[in-house]
């Protein structure tokens, strides 16, 4: 949906979502990309807004309510920063989540990406890990894979594979998935971007709710699950993909 995170959560109900893997904005690309000092950073031609205070206000605000439509003993993954001297970053998200009732894990989990560092001169060490807040609405024991790192080494997506600026690969996406193992449930990306989260989601058979306010994102999203959706319907025939379909269509 083209709608802002907090209308959209605000017109949720309680207890309503399974998962949520989400990548609020960080409020690190101010400045360094786009029009400098107005709080946007500029990727293929669009404009996202990544101002460090809104972000942290979004934060705030968003927080407990993704608390609210998260259903008991369910989990939640966020992917955050770690730089100290920023404010938005896992050791301020993390007592906001507490504050609203998570049961947050002290460490983050780390995304470690598996690429060349910089040619020579050396002039500063590359920043090749991202961190990724985990928390729950209780402790209930999963199904799922045990898992036997909390460092994910997954190569991330480069060049023109790359819709959008923040996009995760599946393969470390599915990897969540298959700790918290959700299926005919509710997945929730309120940050949805370009949909790849919700892609996944629905190729674990979840039904999806995305929110952006970029349009763009919004269409990109869209087309990404309508081209997997005709991927299923000509490998199963129409109508037993249809079949397959319609318990990921409904919300």
């Amino acid at each position: 949906r083209h709608i802002d995170a907090l209308i959209g959560l605000g017109e949720m109900e309680d207890n309503s979502v399974d998962l949520i893997i989400t990548d609020p904005p960080y409020g690190h690309l101010e400045g360094s990309a786009g029009s400098k000092g107005l709080g946007y950073a500029t990727y293929t031609d669009r404009n996202f807004d990544d101002n460090e205070e809104r972000t942290y206000t979004l934060l705030e605000k968003a927080i407990p309510e993704l608390h609210r439509v998260l259903r008991p003993d369910s989990h939640i993954y966020l992917f955050c920063g770690l730089a100290f001297d920023r404010k938005v970053n896992f050791y301020t998200i993390a007592p906001m989540m507490k504050a609203a009732g998570f049961h947050v894990r002290s460490i983050p989990l780390i995304w470690s990406k598996p690429v060349q560092g910089y040619k020579p001169p050396f002039t500063h060490w590359p920043l090749n890990h991202e961190a990724i807040l985990f928390a729950t609405t209780g402790r209930r024991e999963r199904a799922g894979e045990v898992p036997v790192s909390d460092v994910l080494s997954v190569k991330p997506i480069f060049g023109k594979n790359k819709v959008h600026r923040c996009e995760k690969p599946e393969g470390l996406l599915q990897q969540l998935f298959d700790v918290s193992e959700e299926s005919d449930g509710r997945f929730l990306d309120p940050f949805c971007g370009a949909g790849n989260h919700l892609l996944t989601a629905r190729k674990n058979w979840m039904r999806v709710l995305g929110f952006d306010t970029d349009i763009q994102s919004v269409h990109d999203a869209r087309d990404l699950l309508q081209k997997w959706d005709a991927e299923v319907l000509e490998t199963n025939g129409a109508e037993q993909g249809m079949q397959m379909l319609d318990k990921v269509k409904k919300w």
